[in-house]
């Protein structure tokens, strides 16, 4: 898993060729390469920290290799209706998504220094690659038919300032008699988490797959 953004332009060739050639030799020892589309949005070769883009539209040469999963991001889109998705109390398992919730690419970018600190351009990486052809594999409903390898291949949710992430580790989510937590940190960090979507489809790819009792 590569959580950063680095395209075609800021590798060397013999970097991109690096990276293909090591994506490629895991998947054909059955490893799956999950990688980050990148934090950036459209504009992959700039650093997400600073506005405006200068570097012009491009993706994530990292990700866009033909032998990788590329994980973009998706965030949360209740429109103001948080009431139909989200119950006001836990359940005793603590959940509290009442249905399933919908979602858009997530674009946590800003311009409007009265609504952040400084200007970002953190959102989902994702457009066609420069460097690489389109796999077999990407073919399908919605699959533009413009030749390239398109990213992402598939999304997550990764906001950090819509939905805050609730992080436990080493004990740090305690409940009481009820089963309620009582002692959670939710993160809200000032970046988004550069992004929590890729190791999420990692843990998923390890799950058992119904009726193979294997990963997929």
């Amino acid at each position: 898993m590569r959580p950063y953004s680095a395209t075609p332009k800021t590798p060397s060739t013999t970097k991109n060729t690096f990276y293909n050639n090591l994506w490629e030799q895991a998947a054909a020892e059955g490893i799956t390469a999950v990688v980050a589309s990148g934090d950036s949005g459209a504009a992959g070769c700039d650093n997400p920290d600073f506005r405006p883009a200068t570097q012009g539209a491009d993706v994530s040469g990292l990700a866009s290799t033909p032998f990788n999963v590329a994980v973009g991001g998706t965030e949360f889109n209740e429109n103001g209706n948080d009431s139909t998705y989200w119950s006001s109390t836990n359940e005793a398992d603590q959940s509290s998504a009442l249905e399933y919730i919908p979602e858009k690419v997530w674009n946590e970018s800003c311009s409007d220094l009265s609504t952040c600190i400084s200007p970002t351009l953190f959102a989902s990486g994702g457009g066609a690659s420069t460097l690489y052809a389109k796999p077999s594999s990407q073919a399908g409903p919605g699959v533009p038919a413009d030749g390239r390898r398109d990213l992402p291949d598939v999304s997550l949710a990764a906001a950090a300032e819509h939905d805050g992430l609730l992080l436990c580790q080493d004990g740090s989510c305690l409940t009481n008699g009820q089963g309620q937590l009582y002692n959670a940190e939710v993160v809200w960090e000032p970046r988004p988490p550069r992004p929590a979507s890729p190791p999420s489809w990692r843990w998923w790819f390890r799950m058992p797959t119904p009726g193979r009792g294997k990963p997929m």
